[in-house]
């Protein structure tokens, strides 16, 4: 019988939780994937949702093999599995909630979303690099006072012995 697949493509929420096999339950491996949301306005503009929070859970070899790599909150990835049944739960508030539950199948890095994050990442850090440099090239222009103003240390003595006034 054919199973539906499902793609969750998003974020790690949290470093993943992995509990190996013990007492003749499989391994398991499970990682929270964030996906933001957002929809466009009447006006045109986008307004952010909260972010889509899908539970991807593994077991077994596939679990043991994910716990064989370094995932790490933050991390973009791509899971594909099956939909499991949602996850109730209470958020900070006390109100309840539901998270999507994907049986997974697969996991990987998102090497799309991970390249355009460090471009946006170099991009961001030069421009930032640029204007501290302007910055620093801007403010001794700035600070530049008429040499005919400040006294000098030979100002007394200029005015003591050579009568002479500013």
């Amino acid at each position: 019988m054919p199973a539906n697949l499902s793609v969750m493509r998003g974020n790690l929420a949290a470093n993943p939780t992995f509990f190996p096999s013990k007492e003749g339950k499989p391994a398991y491996f499970e990682a929270s994937v964030y996906r933001d949301r957002r929809v466009r306005q009447d006006d045109g503009s986008f307004k952010e949702l909260d972010p889509e929070k899908t539970k991807v859970k593994f077991f077994g070899p596939a679990a043991e093999a994910l716990h064989m790599t370094d995932w790490r909150q933050g991390d973009s990835v791509i899971a594909v599995g099956r939909m499991g049944e949602p996850e109730a739960f209470l958020n900070r508030q006390g109100e309840p909630g539901a998270m999507n539950v994907l049986l997974g199948t697969s996991m990987g890095l998102d090497a799309v979303a991970t390249e355009l994050r460090a471009q946006a990442s170099a991009h961001k850090s030069a421009t930032m690099k640029a204007e501290r440099a302007e910055q620093q090239v801007v403010a001794p222009v700035q600070q530049q006072v008429d040499p005919a103003s400040v006294p000098s240390e030979f100002s007394s003595f200029e005015n003591e012995y050579h009568g002479f006034a500013r």
